[in-house]
């Protein structure tokens, strides 16, 4: 059976989530907002294929939107990505210190 609009679209916008509870979870709300758009549509006397193509193009880009969502869902990748590094650059110096002041208590 091929995928309708809306499964392509959620397809599409998903593949940039990483896989878990938490794409599944955007799923949800995004086919809850294309329902939601489906029905207005609906009871504007717009019916069948034409409501869900126009209920997808009402959603965006999918593309866009999965990029998106995916900053928004990295926050503490980021942040122990920076962490890590502040860290290690941390580190080099208490080295650097270190050896600057073993190598004046020789002189």
């Amino acid at each position: 059976m091929p995928k309708t609009p809306t499964e392509c679209w959620l397809d599409q916008v998903c593949t940039y989530l990483p896989a878990g509870h938490h794409r599944s979870t955007v799923r949800r709300e995004l086919r809850a907002h294309l329902d939601d758009r489906l029905r207005t549509l609906r009871a504007q006397g717009i019916t069948g294929n034409d409501a869900e193509q126009q209920a997808v193009r009402a959603m965006g880009d999918a593309d866009e939107l999965g990029r998106a969502l995916a900053e928004l869902h990295r926050p503490l990748h980021r942040f122990f990505g920076l962490l890590c590094a502040a860290l290690l650059w941390g580190a080099i110096l208490l080295l650097f210190i270190y050896v600057l002041m073993h190598i004046s208590a020789c002189l």
